[in-house]
């Protein structure tokens, strides 16, 4: 997890940062769901369109091994490897987990302070 990723998306507003951490943890709670009922209806196409979007949010919040899992399961669904995509799948749930303990305990970012002129 890359925090100063969501952070420079924030603009370096804590409040901000704590807004998109809680957006793209309901976001990809509700995506994940998605994702299984692809994989469970065999559907490539759709895998693979969840994936790419997952792969997005995921990076623009720091999330970055997520991020790489997501594209794999992208390329995976692209390619129609649905069992490969499931085990990714699953990976990219444990991930998902860890990254939410690290959101959920989000601090504010503290305060740069600047040498005296």
């Amino acid at each position: 997890m890359n925090l100063d990723i969501l952070w420079d998306a924030a603009d370096g507003d804590a409040t901000f940062a704590r807004d998109l951490a809680d957006l793209y943890r309901g976001h990809i709670t509700e995506q994940l769901g998605l994702l299984h009922a692809a994989l469970a209806a065999h559907s490539a196409s759709d895998v693979q369109a969840i994936a790419h979007h997952c792969k997005g949010s995921s990076h623009t919040c720091g999330a970055t091994t997520l991020a790489s899992l997501f594209g794999e399961l992208a390329r995976l669904g692209l390619a129609g490897q649905l069992e490969q995509a499931a085990r990714v799948a699953a990976e990219a749930e444990r991930e998902f987990a860890r990254v939410q303990v690290i959101l959920e305990t989000l601090a504010p970012q503290p305060a740069t302070t600047e040498p005296p002129a």
